[in-house]
């Protein structure tokens, strides 16, 4: 796999990072929001495999698209199309609809899709299966909980909304950050922190791995279906999203310490999401979308490769 490099589609907001193997191209499709959000971009299956293509002259495939992890309410319909592959494979893809929304969650047709791995428990189309974020695979997951409590925001102000960090100032919390940290600057956040009140989907989903206890903080069914996905029960201290008086007042409110959820064997649990991550991308192979797909060990100079990458698109 060799040729890394970053196009876009659509509107020109989103990257598709591009790898080609044996003559065919395989994109990787994920959300890469203003500003930058460090769980959109860790948690696409590229930082974690290694994909080996068929040659494209013997199978007539010259082009394969992988969307997720991340939410997309179409399901990642939408951006499939864009890019135009001939074959399609959802990794990771989960849903993220207001509390207050009526859509009707079960009204989409993923027919484009060759392959299908949800994250969400609440997808119950027949041609998928369950797959939690491969991000379960960065071992983010395995840094020790310590003793402190953090409050890690969503830095977007559709989420959080504005002037967060004066409200945030008095409610006595020394470790605070968001999910536009750089994934070091993140690593050296969550380090001392083994309480965290975070309204992102991510930052939970790694906390909770890691070992840590998490007051969940939300605006949508993300938040939930994450709780579902862990067997955990639904607390879920809600706001309109984007709204920030009413964020501060349920930070403030999880900060008080009786909504914190933590998992009674987070290393069984990190185990069985890699697991299923890595039976995923076997029954790829297996299917003949890919010759092989190789699990990558993460170290520093992976890092700083993906550090490099976000600076073409980002200040961090």
């Amino acid at each position: 796999m060799v040729a890394e490099f970053i196009r876009s589609v659509g509107d020109g907001r989103r990257p598709v990072v591009t790898l080609e193997s044996a003559g065919t191209t395989v994109s990787f499709i994920h959300n890469w929001p203003a500003p930058f959000n460090v769980g959109d971009y860790l948690c696409s299956p590229r930082h974690y495999f290694e994909f080996e293509c068929h040659p494209s002259r013997a199978n007539g495939i010259d082009h394969i698209a992988i969307v997720g992890g991340g939410a997309f309410n179409d399901l990642g319909v939408g951006v499939a199309s864009e890019v135009g592959a001939q074959r399609n494979i959802i990794w990771g893809v989960g849903r993220s609809f207001p509390y207050s929304s009526a859509t009707d969650r079960a009204d989409v047709s993923t027919g484009i899709f060759n392959i299908c791995g949800w994250r969400d428990r609440d997808i119950t189309l027949p041609e998928g299966s369950l797959v939690p974020c491969v991000s379960v695979l960065n071992d983010i997951v395995e840094i020790p909980a310590g003793p402190q409590t953090g409050v890690f925001l969503n830095q977007n102000s559709a989420a959080s909304g504005f002037d967060m960090g004066d409200k945030l100032g008095r409610h006595g919390v020394t470790i605070t950050g968001t999910n536009a940290l750089s994934e070091v600057a993140l690593r050296e956040r969550l380090a001392p922190v083994g309480q965290v009140v975070t309204n992102s989907y991510h930052i939970a989903y790694w906390s909770l791995l890691s070992g840590r206890s998490v007051a969940l903080v939300g605006y949508s069914s993300k938040f939930s279906s994450l709780l579902d996905l862990f067997g955990l029960p639904p607390v879920v201290l809600g706001y309109e999203r984007g709204n920030s008086a009413e964020l501060a007042r349920a930070v403030e409110k999880a900060i008080s310490g009786q909504f914190y959820l933590r998992l009674d064997a987070p290393e069984q649990t990190r185990n069985l999401f890699r697991q299923m991550n890595i039976d995923f991308a076997e029954r790829l192979v297996s299917e003949r979308l890919f010759k092989g797909i190789r699990m990558l060990r993460d170290n520093p100079q992976r890092r700083r490769s993906r550090q490099e990458q976000i600076r073409q698109w980002y200040v961090v």
